[in-house]
């Protein structure tokens, strides 16, 4: 969620870092991360998390398998 609010946030730097309440470095690499992914393959990877989360919480399918999918479905994101 940070890296979605640094990319859009109209700060930089340590005025970045202080809008999210994170160290100058955090922000840094937060704004690095932003980078490299639009803000709709942000919100996809995040729905994609929330929903391994809930299936290995609430579903038989062991956690191997989930953490595979998920794998699988965030590289082919971008």
């Amino acid at each position: 969620q940070l890296i979605l609010r640094a990319k859009v946030e109209q700060a930089r730097g340590n005025e970045l870092a202080k809008a999210l309440g994170v160290s100058s470095g955090q922000a840094y690499y937060l704004e690095k991360q932003g980078r490299l992914y639009s803000p709709g393959a942000i919100k996809k990877a995040l729905e994609l998390l929330v929903d391994a989360d809930y299936a290995r919480k609430s579903s038989p399918t062991p956690t191997r398998v989930l953490l595979e999918t998920l794998t699988v479905d965030l590289c082919a994101l971008n």
